[in-house]
Order: structure tokens, then C-alpha cells, then sequence
């Protein structure tokens, strides 16, 4: 149940706050500002009509030659810093962890806080590159959400419709870029735009950056969004510099492809264990119902298993809902609940068998038994509860999931 836990939470990118870096010195002067925009402005992804390239997860290298650091700001209250580094040519972006601390601008894959993501200039693969300490050392692992075979379709935000000049103004980067106000009317998000000249509208035809702020081309020229407000919430470029950093992802475990080859052998030694427990069940002196009952309730979970790992691979973990319910079907807590509710009814029933009959004397097992099928038939009505008052399957899962932990955390009774 562990290690079934820690992809769910992998999948849906609940990644912890990494440690912070040691300090690198960053060129914050006019200079280094000046080169950072130019090399932003004249990016070879922007010209023409290229869409940049598909992305694979093991690939030899990474390498980018842009760095921004971007401060994400949430109803003013909690702000995070970010290091956001560009492929100028490619198009494909990367991003470390956001941190309270500062950015975290030095990617060091050896360390156990290590935590990288990698989309493409088209958003349409997302890789999530991490580290994860097991019993054998750490594991270098990359989550794709299966975005690897099935692109994720997705259309920014800036490139619906036109974007109008305002007159409020702000200043970036100690200073060094003045930014004009743009947005739509009648919508309240704003975009902060730097350039050498500030049109009446702008109209942008490609994006190149993340979290809303980095360089567009738009139908007056090439400009950089400085900031991207969206009422109480912000996120700000406050540093650009040209920077060359690589990183090499061939070490890192594709994660759900390793989890659907153990599925479906785990599947498989399932069905072999059903059809001897059949067999024994078959041939038991007590409690034959409680056992096929049992047993029947496993061969129908395993063919629900089969379809859902099926299911699962059919398209990508972030916009398929169809695959995200697969594979969280897969993980259900609800299910190891309903099954330990039989197994315990079958457990009741042979233990007071052989009591009966004078062949165990520990009677105080029965009421251990009976407070535990208790426990577990609370914790289903519990979880039944929790999938109906949750839309959001994330969020029953994770209810969910504490219900179990709880029940689980009370031992068994042997």
C-alpha cells in the first residue's frame, strides 16, 4: 500500500519543498540584464512557424541557455521563488522547486531533495523529474503522467484574443525594465509588457516561458511579460541573465512505465493465488461460503484491475479523466478495505469453528476479530461517504487514504 501511495502522490505532483542550494553569484548588472533580454527577444523558436520538437524523458541532455528567477506570490500572503531556465532554440523550459528561500539555480541530480520539471514549447509533455530514497539508496525517477505517448493539449492563456494598453506602469529587475499594463476588457487579468515601443494592441502569436511571464511574439514585434496579475495572485520576473546549464536525464527510472510492468505482474501471480485459494476453498471443512465469497470478490477486483491498467495507458494522467479514474482505481484504498472485511468474516468464522470443537482456547481472538471487522466496516461507510461528498477524485483519495492509514496503524490480531 506504501509504494502504491507514493506514485498517487507522485502522479498528481505532490512534490515537497526541496532544500535550498548554496548561493550563486548572478550578473545583476545593466550588462547582464541587457544580455538576458536580448537573447530572450531573439529566441530562434519565435521565428517562422516552428513548434519546437517533441521531448523525450531519458534523453542524452537537457541544455538551456536562458535563466529566469520569478517570484510566484499567492493572495499576497505566501511567496515563492522559482529558477525557470529556456531552450531558446527548442522551446522546451525548465523549472526547479519553488522555494521560500530564493530561487534554486544549480540543478545537482545526486542530491535527495532533487526535484526538476521539464515541459515542451507546446505544453504537450511534462516531465517531472525527482528523487526518491528507498531501502537501496536513492532512486533517480521521472514522472511523464504518460504525456510522453499521449501529448497534453493545452492553449495559453495570452494567445485567445487581443490585449489592450492600460496606463498603469511598473518597474522589474532593480529597476532596469519598465513595463505597460495590457489586458482584456472585461477580464481582470493583467500582463506587465516590456519593449522598446508600447502599442495601442498586441496580439500574441507565440509563448516562450512559464508561469505566465517570459517572451511573446506578438503581431507588433517580440516583447517580454514582466508580470502576470491575476487578482490577488502574481508571478514576476525578478532577474534575466544568459546562462548555459545541462542536465542529463539519463539515469531517471520512467515511473509509471515501471509501475505498469510490476501491475501486470502482480496481476498475473493475483489470478494464479484466486485459483489455488479457489481450490483449497473447494475442499475446506468449515466456512466454504465466507471463503468463495471471498474469493469471488477477488477475481472480480482482478478483472477490474486488468481493465484499469489498461485503461490507465490509453491516454494522459493530466487531461484523460477517463485514465486519471483507471489509475487511481488501481490505488483505491476502498478496495483493500472491502476485501479485508471478507478475509476478516472468514477469519471469524474458522476461529470460532476450531473453538468449538476444542481445537484452539484462545477465545479472546473471536472479539479481537469482531472489533476489527467493526473498525474496517466504519472505515468503508467512511470512504463511501468521502467519494460522495468529493468531485475532485484527488481529494477523496486522500481522505481516503487517511482513513486506511488509521485503521491499518491499529495492528491486526494474531
Amino acid at each position: 500500500m506504501k509504494n502504491i501511495l507514493f506514485i498517487f502522490l507522485a502522479l498528481l505532483c505532490c512534490y515537497f519543498a526541496a532544500t535550498a542550494q548554496p548561493p550563486r553569484h548572478r550578473d545583476t548588472t545593466r550588462v547582464g540584464f541587457e544580455a538576458g533580454r536580448t537573447e530572450a527577444i531573439n529566441a530562434p523558436i519565435l521565428r517562422g512557424n516552428g513548434q519546437g520538437m517533441t521531448i523525450v524523458p531519458n534523453r542524452q541532455q537537457f541544455c538551456f541557455d536562458l535563466e529566469m528567477d520569478v517570484e510566484l506570490n499567492f493572495g499576497g500572503r505566501t511567496s515563492r521563488e522559482v529558477a525557470v531556465f529556456i531552450n531558446t532554440t527548442d522551446g522546451y523550459v525548465g523549472y526547479t522547486t519553488p522555494s521560500a528561500g530564493g530561487p534554486i539555480t544549480d540543478l545537482i541530480p545526486e542530491i535527495e531533495s532533487f526535484r526538476f520539471s521539464i515541459i515542451s514549447f507546446k505544453l504537450s509533455n511534462i516531465f517531472n523529474y525527482f528523487n526518491h530514497k528507498g531501502n537501496n539508496g536513492i532512486e533517480h525517477l521521472v514522472s511523464t503522467s504518460n504525456t510522453d505517448a499521449h501529448e497534453n493539449q493545452m492553449n495559453g492563456l495570452l494567445t485567445t484574443a487581443p490585449l489592450m494598453r492600460k496606463s498603469d506602469y511598473r518597474t522589474y529587475c532593480d529597476g532596469k525594465a519598465r513595463a505597460l499594463a495590457y489586458k482584456r476588457d472585461g477580464s481582470p487579468t493583467v500582463w506587465y509588457v516590456y519593449g522598446d515601443r508600447f502599442p495601442a494592441s498586441l496580439t500574441v502569436q507565440k509563448f516562450l516561458g512559464a508561469f505566465g511571464v517570459g517572451v511573446a511574439r506578438t503581431d507588433a514585434g517580440t516583447f517580454m511579460i514582466m508580470e502576470l496579475n491575476m487578482g490577488s495572485n502574481h508571478t514576476l520576473i525578478k532577474h534575466i541573465e544568459r546562462r548555459r546549464v545541462c542536465f542529463d536525464p539519463s539515469s531517471f527510472k520512467m515511473q509509471e512505465a515501471d509501475f505498469y510492468a510490476k501491475s501486470a505482474v502482480r496481476l498475473q501471480e493475483e489470478e494464479q493465488k484466486i485459483n489455488q485459494s479457489e481450490q483449497q476453498a473447494a475442499h475446506a471443512e468449515c466456512c466454504v461460503a465466507e471463503r468463495m465469497a471471498e474469493i469471488n470478490f477477488r477475481r472480480e477486483n482482478l478483472r477490474t484491475q486488468q481493465e484499469n491498467l489498461r485503461r490507465s495507458q490509453e491516454g494522459n494522467l493530466i487531461q484523460d479523466a477517463g485514465a486519471q479514474r483507471a489509475m487511481i482505481g488501481m490505488m483505491d484504498p476502498l478496495i483493500t478495505v472491502r476485501g479485508s472485511i471478507l478475509s476478516t468474516q472468514t477469519n471469524i468464522c474458522s476461529t470460532t469453528y476450531y473453538l468449538s470443537r476444542g481445537r484452539t482456547t484462545d477465545g479472546g481472538k473471536v472479539a479481537c476479530l469482531r472489533q476489527l471487522l467493526s473498525d474496517l466496516q466504519r472505515c468503508e461507510s467512511q470512504m463511501e461517504a468521502a467519494d460522495r461528498r468529493y468531485t475532485n477524485i484527488a481529494q477523496a483519495m486522500a481522505e481516503k487514504s487517511r482513513l486506511y492509514s488509521a485503521v491499518a496503524s491499529q495492528g491486526g490480531c494474531n
